[in-house]
Parts: structure tokens; C-alpha cells; sequence
């Protein structure tokens, strides 16, 4: 089993998925630092999965892993600045 290998592929994404369920919790609102940490795992496994879709050639499949890796990314950045606004590093951003 190799770096390059599909298993190692498929051991490296079900992991991936099980840490992302591990930090989800059971709570009705996730902390930030908490939903911050979960989107990046998220994110990770989303561009995980598009790289091996890729290698597939199946473009159609890597594109929505990409894009479900960029709402990821969005709620990543979103849970980063509540906690900067939770020690006073930046300002709450008033709702539309």
C-alpha cells in the first residue's frame, strides 16, 4: 500500500469523514472554533475527493466536490471570524 495507492485513497478519505463527524457534536449551536474546524475537515475531503475524481477523469464529479469544498471553505472563514470577533480582534459584520 503506497501513498499513491486506492486504498490509501479510500483509508485517507474515510478518515477524513469520520474526524468531520467527530467534531460535529450534538449541540443545537456549534461553538466557531468548533464549525471552523469541522468546514476545513469538510473541505479536505471535498478536494480530496475531487483530486481522485480528477485522476478518473470524471470532471463532472470533481466539479461538485470543488464545489462543495468552497461553501466549506466559506463556512471555515465565517466560524475563523466569529472567534476574532469573540476575543475582539474584529468587529461583528451587521446582518443584511
Amino acid at each position: 500500500m503506497g501513498p499513491d495507492s486506492a486504498l490509501s485513497a479510500n483509508v485517507l478519505s474515510n478518515r477524513l469523514e469520520r474526524t468531520g463527524l467527530q467534531l460535529m457534536g450534538v449541540e443545537e449551536e456549534t461553538p466557531p472554533g468548533r464549525q471552523a474546524s469541522l468546514m476545513a475537515v469538510v473541505a479536505a475531503a471535498d478536494l480530496f475527493g475531487a483530486h481522485l475524481r480528477f485522476q478518473r477523469g470524471d470532471v463532472e464529479g470533481m466539479r461538485q466536490a470543488l464545489g462543495r469544498a468552497e461553501t466549506s471553505i466559506i463556512g471555515m472563514m465565517q466560524g475563523i471570524h466569529d472567534l476574532r470577533v469573540a476575543v475582539g480582534d474584529a468587529q461583528e459584520e451587521p446582518e443584511e
